[in-house]
This record gives C-alpha cells, structure tokens and sequence, in this order.
C-alpha cells in the first residue's frame, strides 16, 4: 500500500514538474516574442522621428528660404515705387509724413467737435492688405484701436492720393470708432458725416479708389502666389 501511495506521488510530481517547465517555457517564448516586437517598434518609431526631424528641417530652411525670398522681392518692388515718390525724401520721412499727417487730420476732427485729443493709432504698412487691391484699412472697430494700415506699394506710387484722401478716409473710421461707434456700419451714417466735416461733399464717391492696383498684384505674383491674370482691378473698396 505505501508503494502505490509513493508510486502516485512520484507520478503527480513527474505531471507537476513537467507542467511547471511548460509554464518556464511558454513565458520565456513570450518574453523573446515581446523584446523583439520592441525592438522592431522602437526601429521603426526611431526611424520615423529621423525621417519627421529630416522633414521639419527641410519644412524650416524653406520657411526661412522663402521669407528671405520675399524681402528680397519686396525691397525690389519697394525700390520700384519710390521712383513715384517726391524726390528728395527717404521712405523713412514719407512713412513718417503718413504719421503726421493722420494726427493732423485727426487733431482737426477733434477740434472740430471738440472732444479731447486722441493719440492716433500707430500706421503700418503692408505690402498688401486682406483684399488686394485694398489702398487702406483701420483695425476692427474695438477699444483699442491698434492700427492703420496703408498698402506700401501704392502710397509711395500715389503719395498726393493718399495724403489727400485714403489718409483721411482711414481716419474718419477710426475717429467714429474711438468716439463710440463700435457698432457702426463701415462706411454708414457717422462716417458719412465725419467725411462731410473734414471736406468731402459727397461721401459715397470715397467709399472706391481708382489707383492703379496692377503692381500689388504682380508683386504677389512674384511671391508665387497662385492668382490668375489681373489686368482689369476695377475700382476695390478702400476699407
């Protein structure tokens, strides 16, 4: 009886242990499977950050390629214009006219109704606005105002136009905009009015500009940009 006791124990440990070293075996196979799954991961995952970091270099120096690109085409154009400029001043004195002129306009506006003075928003100048053809804009009619903008291009091609009238027509708006008509229609009812006391009997005809646009269009065209033939601008709305 305790052979057949011991000849069952035997047998249950032989079943035990083989079992135990199937159970080492499946875990260190799994354990293998695992690592080299990885390692194939990790491969690839160090490949593609090799490959994104190539591209964002490649991304980065076109970046900077173009934009010394465009400096370059801009200064050319730049140069262009200021042939049309008044003889005699650098483009910083007739940016600065821009300035000047503005508060003039806008120290006349305030005198005339006589509100305290406001300090003019700061002018900026583009090479082209939101809409091409654009002459001017003010900022969005919020407290505060931060700027005016002035398509560069045309003001130096057209420095008596502006200076008489796109200057002015820019500062009606942000003097509506800084006595409180934030909810003013564009070119409505007080901006009309304000046109009226700083001259210009007939408000409506100052909405639309009839400068010669085609340069800014080339201008963009040389940047590369994908625009279709522009021969015919038409009169584009001033802002």
């Amino acid at each position: 009886m305790l052979t057949n006791i011991r000849n069952k124990i035997k047998r249950r440990s032989r079943k035990t242990g083989s079992l135990y070293n199937s159970l080492i075996i499946l875990l260190f196979s799994a354990s293998i499977f695992t690592i080299i799954t990885l390692s194939v991961l990790l491969y690839k995952l160090d490949k593609s950050l090799v490959h994104l970091e190539t591209q964002t270099k490649q991304l980065s120096a076109r970046i900077e390629y173009m934009d010394l690109l465009q400096k370059r085409v801009y200064k050319e154009v730049i140069a262009e214009a200021m042939t049309f400029a008044p003889k005699g001043k650098s483009i910083y004195q007739l940016r600065g006219d821009a300035q000047t002129e503005a508060q003039r306009v806008l120290d006349r506006l305030t005198k005339h109704y006589r509100v305290p003075r406001y300090v003019l928003p700061a002018i900026r100048f583009k090479g082209y606005l939101q809409a091409t053809g654009d002459a001017g804009a003010a900022s969005e009619c919020e407290e505060p105002i931060t700027y005016i903008f002035l398509n560069e291009i045309l003001y130096l091609r057209n420095y008596e136009e502006y200076i008489h009238i796109i200057i002015p027509h820019e500062v009606a708006h942000v003097f509506v905009c800084l006595r409180g008509g934030y909810e003013e229609f564009s070119h409505g009812p007080e901006w009309k009015l304000v046109m009226r006391d700083l001259g210009f009997r007939e408000p409506e005809a100052w909405i639309r500009h009839n400068i010669d646009t085609e340069p800014v269009y080339e201008y963009k065209q040389r940047l590369g940009k994908l625009l279709p033939p522009h021969y015919n601008p038409g009169r584009p709305t001033i802002m």
